[in-house]
């Protein structure tokens, strides 16, 4: 697919790619956009081991000491993402949920609304790959995180629901409703703070659509159960 003049191109890619490990922070970022700026205006796709190669120097600056060289790499990231292979968009967003989870605070927002970004431009044909690669990877975030970990599952949750819940609704194995419905509503009622409930009550809203009569009762029950009950806090988002 990339079908590009090989003879021409593969001395570009591999300046591109050396630039990329520069140790001159300018460089490195230049050498990732002009790789990004490659795979966008080409209308096919890179041979296999190349585009795997550039995925793994985004990765690479992901843990970049430069903030600046970290942002311009999820920014590339979120533009590419439409265009690479399953596998190779699989690898860059489990390094992302996995930072995300991990709670690393000076760029979690920024590695949040990259997953957010790739979920809302990612095909169909590789949502069932993405939400299970993520799924696991919320699901300790939203039981385990801190508050702010918490806050931005919870935001990716929402993206995946109202961007795949046909998908998740049609193929239920995709994820345990009933786990992500306890998990859910566990922060609705119970959050350690506003800002956290609020973030669950979205996410809720989200789910609730692509839940069967049956989990929707359900769900209805464990929310009425709370409001009747003083286990609920006077300004919970229900």
């Amino acid at each position: 697919m990339y079908a590009r003049n090989q003879n021409n191109d593969a001395s570009a890619f591999a300046k591109m790619l050396d630039n990329c490990s520069n140790f001159d922070k300018d460089v490195r970022h230049t050498g990732a956009l002009d790789l990004c700026n490659e795979i966008c205006k080409s209308a096919d796709q890179l041979e296999e081991n190349l585009e795997k190669r550039i995925c793994a120097a985004f990765i690479q600056h992901l843990e970049d000491e430069s903030m600046e060289v970290k942002s311009n790499a999820v920014k590339c990231i979120q533009r590419i993402s439409p265009k690479i292979r399953d596998t190779h968009l699989t690898m860059i967003v489990t390094k992302l949920i996995t930072e995300i989870v991990n709670g690393q605070l000076e760029a979690l927002d920024i590695f949040s609304l990259t997953v957010r970004g790739v979920v809302n431009d990612c095909s169909d044909i590789y949502a069932p790959s993405l939400i299970q690669t993520l799924y696991p990877h919320l699901m300790r975030g939203i039981e385990q995180g801190t508050a702010q970990v918490k806050e931005e599952c919870l935001d990716i949750c929402t993206e995946v629901f109202k961007r795949f819940g046909l998908i998740i609704l049609r193929q239920p194995n995709l994820v345990n409703k009933e786990q992500l419905m306890n998990a859910i509503n566990s922060q609705l009622t119970g959050g350690a703070t506003l800002s956290l409930r609020k973030r669950a009550s979205y996410a809720m809203g989200q789910f609730a659509v692509i839940l069967n009569n049956q989990q929707l009762s359900k769900l209805c029950q464990l929310l009425l159960r709370k409001i009747g009950t003083n286990q609920a806090k006077t300004d919970t988002i229900i």
